[in-house]
């Protein structure tokens, strides 16, 4: 059998790593970001435009809503619809923050016995405990949370509330793609040095012996790793060792990072408004912006998954300056 040639095996080589890459965060890792970035624009629309939403969602499998509805009340919005001549109760729940658990579930149960209601339906734009969703199981209660709703109706959304949710996922995970395209062409050419070392090596004995240490000789007399290389690789590790966190281990980074910005002297105090974008109250009118973004910053990236944060800078009550949107580069 013929050899094969070293170059096709470093580029073969480098292009399963790239094609890995690219599904992982040009594909997998943008519709998170998709998802996270759609939840949180349905979190900065008004209730009844999110809920009617939700609604046309729901009549792609056959329900309609009744006449009569209830009003808000205890942060939701419950409605009842018709499939059929069943009657299932709608509650909605407006907001991120929202994280329902076994006796939120038991609550909505109750009230879908009290108004005579076959099932019910309880939706939420934040998240959803792995126990309830079990509960809600035991007594035919559908449960959707932020993460299952967009696929649901992002569809029913216009044009320009689409692509701009697309635009910031694509730009929050761009670099990471990037990366991996750096990454794939270092290995590529690691790959082609070492198989074409390996393939240097004759019948000769001794031949291959002069190979081997001349080749131990070269790597120990050659030059480091180029700096930007380096970089790129030591992201893709720190963005590998996020994604074994957990929700409480990454939520604590969270809380952690916010209560270090607050600790600023120019800052009054520092809260998650959502998901990606962080509060900043501010303590004086009088700020550096750019000071102040490069140290905020310098905090947020110590954490891999907060590089990409954006900083609503609010000034302090009654100033006439106004809020300011910033994002680190």
């Amino acid at each position: 059998m013929p050899d094969i040639s070293p170059i096709l095996i470093a580029v073969f080589i480098g292009l399963v790593c790239f094609l890995f890459c690219f599904w992982w965060f040009g594909i997998v890792k943008r519709r998170q970001a998709e998802i996270q970035t759609g939840v949180t624009s349905l979190a900065a629309m008004k209730w009844r435009e999110c809920v009617g939403l939700v609604i046309q969602s729901l009549e792609k499998d056959g329900y309609r809503e009744e006449i009569s509805s209830r009003q808000p009340g205890d942060g939701g919005t419950e409605f009842l619809l018709k499939k059929g001549s069943a009657l299932t109760l709608l509650s909605y729940k407006h907001g991120t923050a929202y994280h329902l658990g076994e006796a939120n579930i038991r609550d909505f149960a109750n009230g879908v016995q009290l108004i005579g209601a076959s099932k019910g339906i309880l939706v939420t734009l934040g998240t959803i405990e792995s126990m309830a969703k079990d509960v809600a199981g035991r007594y035919d209660i559908q449960v959707i949370d932020g993460v299952a709703l967009w696929p649901r109706i992002e569809g029913f959304l216009s044009s320009n509330t689409l692509d701009t949710v697309r635009q910031q996922a694509s730009a929050q995970t761009k670099s990471k793609v990037q990366i991996g395209a750096a990454v794939s062409v270092g290995l590529t050419i690691l790959s082609f040095f070492v198989f074409g070392g390996l393939s240097s090596v004759g019948g000769d004995k001794s031949a291959e012996t002069n190979a081997e240490v001349a080749q131990i000789e070269a790597a120990k007399t050659s030059k480091p790793v180029d700096p930007t290389v380096a970089k790129l690789d030591a992201t893709a590790k720190a963005m590998a060792e996020v994604d074994k966190l957990t929700d409480k281990e990454l939520a604590k980074r969270k809380a952690d990072t916010a209560q270090a910005i607050a600790a600023m002297p120019a800052v009054q105090s520092a809260l998650w408004y959502s998901a990606s974008t962080l509060q900043v109250n501010l303590n004086t009118e009088k700020n550096d912006d750019k000071a102040l973004i490069d140290e905020i910053c310098r905090i947020l990236t110590k954490r891999e998954e907060l590089r990409y944060t954006r900083l609503q800078l609010e000034p302090p009550p009654g100033s006439t300056v106004p809020v300011r949107f910033r994002q680190c580069l």
